[in-house]
């Protein structure tokens, strides 16, 4: 029989179903804030977003690297 892992804050882990569905939710709102963002004329915050971007498309899909396509040669 199969216990389900409980984390270190007591909660149980989203099932996957629910992990997706909060990363889908999260990279559309995130999508909204760089938008708004590229609206404001903010590059360092369009930058910053494009950043957590990158992380969030990292964590949706494993095996994959979003970060490899980013030049990371010279700084910003």
């Amino acid at each position: 029989m199969a216990f389900p892992v409980a984390r270190k804050n007591g909660k149980r882990a989203h099932s996957m179903k629910q992990a997706s569905s909060n990363l889908f939710y999260l990279w559309h709102k995130i999508q909204d804030i760089k938008t708004e963002a590229e609206q404001m004329k903010d590059s360092e915050l369009v930058f910053m977003i494009g950043l957590v971007e990158l992380l969030l498309e990292e964590r949706a899909t494993p095996g994959s690297s979003a970060l490899a396509t980013v030049d990371t040669t010279m700084p910003h």
